[in-house]
């Protein structure tokens, strides 16, 4: 039973690779995982091309790091509160990933966070978020945007290559908005947007 037991344990390490409290790589091949409760850190590249389709975090976990998930099968993710940290490039480049919800406590979307998902068609920030970077950049797919009040700045190229934008609708009316921001969206409410913000959000 002991013997067993080790063997068990043994197993899920290989799977687990970590130290420290950091999830340093994945190995398995299940489509959900549930992140091992020792872990407070999703290390860089930890599930890299992996075929995880789904991450159950738990509110322990304060820190992701770059490119963790990025090139992976994943499909949904919402990332908790306990987040305090986030890398760039997280889901670079994920093109099956369909749904994204920021409940976290960090202020500025990260670099390349979502860039190249071009299944993304629900995005969800909430509201403790005041800055929007060069994050989403080609995610054609993603039709609706809403902005929460606390969003102050939108960067640079921050939606450059939604193509697939219908409607963006801001909800603090003293947001800043950088150069091309919406690069190759045409929203319906376009004419409107540059009538406030001017020409150059969209090119």
């Amino acid at each position: 039973e002991a013997e067993k037991e080790k063997r068990l344990q043994d197993e899920y390490n290989r799977k687990f690779v970590r130290k420290n409290g950091i999830l340093i790589k994945y190995n398995g091949s299940d489509s959900v995982v549930e992140l091992p409760k020792d872990v407070t850190v999703i290390g860089e590249q930890a599930f890299y091309k992996s075929s995880i389709e789904k991450v159950i975090f738990h509110n322990k976990i304060e820190e992701i790091q770059n490119s963790a998930f990025s090139y992976s099968s994943i499909k949904e993710v919402t990332i908790p509160k306990s987040v305090k940290i986030l890398g760039d490039g997280i889901f670079s480049q994920c093109v099956l990933l369909e749904y994204v919800e920021i409940l976290s406590n960090i202020k500025i979307t990260p670099k390349n966070f979502c860039a190249g998902c071009s299944h993304l068609t629900k995005l969800v920030i909430s509201g403790g978020v005041e800055e929007i970077g060069k994050s989403f950049t080609g995610c054609t797919s993603l039709e609706f945007l809403n902005l929460p009040k606390s969003v102050k700045k939108i960067d640079d190229f921050a939606f450059s290559g939604c193509t697939g934008l219908k409607h963006i609708k801001l909800e603090n009316p003293e947001i800043q908005i950088g150069r091309r921001a919406f690069l190759a969206s045409h929203p319906e409410n376009r004419e409107q947007l540059i009538s406030v913000y001017g020409e150059q959000i969209f090119k």
